[in-house]
């Protein structure tokens, strides 16, 4: 269901009226498969709510979510890391 409301090009990163994203609820339920399709297709971790947290903060409440952006930070940190090293290569 979420992935057919993706296709459909939902607001992935609106948020209601607590200032919540869909990554927000994801992350503050612990729903690791959601949070990764979510962030997957472009959700924003960083978005504060009104309480000024953000679905960041909630997922460090879950170990399967903070391995997921451990994770995915140092693949990110790789990549950057590889692009730097061929560009400097002549």
């Amino acid at each position: 269901m979420l992935k057919k409301q993706l296709e459909w090009h939902c607001e992935l990163n609106g948020q209601d009226h607590d200032g919540n994203t869909a990554l927000h609820i994801a992350a503050q339920c612990g729903h690791c498969d959601c949070f990764r399709t979510l962030w997957d297709a472009g959700g924003r971790i960083d978005i504060l709510n009104k309480q000024g947290r953000s679905a960041f903060s909630f997922a460090q409440d879950f170990p399967q979510l903070r391995e997921l952006i451990m994770k995915r930070q140092q693949l990110e940190a790789t990549e950057e890391s590889f692009m730097d090293e061929t560009v400097k290569s002549p």
